[in-house]
């Protein structure tokens, strides 16, 4: 069978991100097929609290969210075309929803530092309170007083955030994504996971202690980088890149619609 690395990749940021974070890593520049839509650019339209509910499968919202991304990413391949999702945390648990809803739209999938979600219930409303707690702060606190305070988050453990263009500008969509897409809002895929056959990376950072005991959970093997926390793609872009490479070249090469 041939393999091959050139696959086309999409690329889905994670929170206070944008299509360029992944414009200085090496994967990006060595993959002659990739795309990374805007998220924030196709976010619908918050009209009602009704619109969310804590229970697994219910939110008009974040459904909405993912049929529009889902559009985009055939808008921009065409239809005969199953590109391999690269999810970072929002980015890959939006993948996970993405794969849960039609895998066979997509040849592989890499997660990193994606959570696939919160099946008590109780720990489902508290990760509502803690993300609406955040959404007020970066509506109504000072842009660097909340990044300063978010980047003290224990999963980040010190690094300091190397994505480009972090803005101000888009505070209010964003704090629209911590109140509607929640992880206490959105599907909890953890019993799906393992039906899942296309072929999935997991990708975790040793110096976050949060995923690495999440991703214990899981009964696939786990990539777990040295010298990277949660945003393990700029952390260790090297072994990151390296790593996606080795799954890549792994997988059946991608032969283009004539």
């Amino acid at each position: 069978m041939h393999r091959g690395r050139h696959h086309p990749l999409v690329f889905l940021h994670g929170f206070l991100g944008n299509p360029a974070d992944f414009s200085t890593l090496p994967l990006w520049k060595n993959s002659p097929e990739r795309y990374a839509p805007d998220l924030l650019a196709l976010l619908p339209a918050a009209n009602h609290e009704s619109d969310v509910t804590s229970h697994h499968t219910t939110n008009p919202w974040f459904h909405d969210w993912l049929t529009a991304i889902a559009a985009n990413i055939v808008a921009h391949w065409g239809t005969s075309v199953r590109p391999v999702l690269i999810g970072y945390s929002l980015g890959g648990r939006i993948a996970m929803n993405l794969v849960a809803q039609h895998s066979a739209a997509y040849t592989a999938a890499i997660f990193i530092s994606a959570n696939p979600g919160i099946s008590e219930a109780s720990e489902r409303q508290l990760r509502v309170q803690q993300d609406m707690y955040w959404a007020t702060r970066w509506e109504t606190e000072p842009f660097d007083v909340v990044l300063n305070a978010w980047n003290a988050l224990p999963i980040f453990a010190g690094t300091p955030d190397k994505r480009p263009n972090l803005s101000p500008c888009q505070r209010d969509q964003w704090a629209q994504v911590l109140r509607f897409a929640s992880p206490g809002h959105t599907p909890c895929l953890w019993s799906t996971i393992p039906q899942w056959t296309l072929p999935t990376l997991w990708m975790v950072g040793k110096q976050d202690p949060k995923y690495v005991a999440m991703y214990s959970q899981l009964k696939t093997k786990v990539a777990q980088i040295e010298g990277a926390a949660h945003r393990v793609p700029w952390d260790a872009p090297e072994v990151f890149s390296d790593h996606c490479e080795h799954f890549l070249r792994s997988l059946p090469r991608h032969r283009s619609p004539t």
